[in-house]
């Protein structure tokens, strides 16, 4: 074997050495990060208690299971849905730590904005269909009622409001479809709120 082959295998052995740690580093540090993900998704209750503590107390509607996320303690998250089924309203509570410096008025704005994007096929533009007044945890709120139909004629309904949160601003949405909304149920939810 000549030295200029012995070079070339010698750099190639080096590269392959190099690709295989790097290799190993990359699957470290993805497993890594899908163990941070997944200690931030709470499903055990007195963890879901604990988190729905720092946004407000609420009744959980009939038939409604619930997870909780919290990111590092900044963002804390619940997400509430019916058991066995898809087409049920959605509903997500999230706080906002009190730091944004955007009031509620300013959020609920950017909030509707948000969800009047369009983004990519099959997405739902949406137009706001009424706005009322409520009391969510003894003070008015802004709800903005929406609807909208996806690319193939479904029909969808959403609700957003920002409210004064135990720690802060929180945001409640609750999406679903226009056949499965129920509004008995949402405005019974909306008033447990406290």
């Amino acid at each position: 074997m000549s030295r200029d082959t012995k070079i070339i295998l010698a750099i190639v052995a080096g590269l392959l050495l190099v690709g295989i740690c790097v290799c190993v580093v990359a699957v470290l540090m993805l497993r890594s990060a899908g163990e941070k993900i997944g200690e931030m998704v709470k499903t055990d209750p007195t963890q879901v208690a604990q988190v729905a503590a720092g946004i407000a107390q609420y009744d959980i509607p009939s038939g409604y299971s619930q997870m909780a996320m919290d990111f590092m303690g900044i963002y804390k998250a619940i997400i509430m849905a019916k058991k066995d089924t898809t087409d049920s309203p959605m509903i997500m509570m999230m706080s906002l730590p009190s730091s944004t410096g955007l009031n509620t008025e300013d959020m609920q704005k950017s909030m509707e904005r948000s969800l009047q994007q369009r983004t990519g096929s099959g997405s739902i533009e949406w137009q706001v269909v009424e706005e009322k007044t409520v009391k969510i945890r003894g003070e008015d709120a802004q709800l903005a009622i929406s609807e909208g139909a996806s690319s193939t004629g479904e029909r969808y309904r959403s609700l957003i409001s920002v409210f004064s949160g135990v720690h802060g601003p929180a945001i409640l949405m609750i999406m679903g479809s226009e056949q499965s909304w129920d509004q008995t149920m949402i405005d019974a939810f909306i008033s447990s709120i406290r």
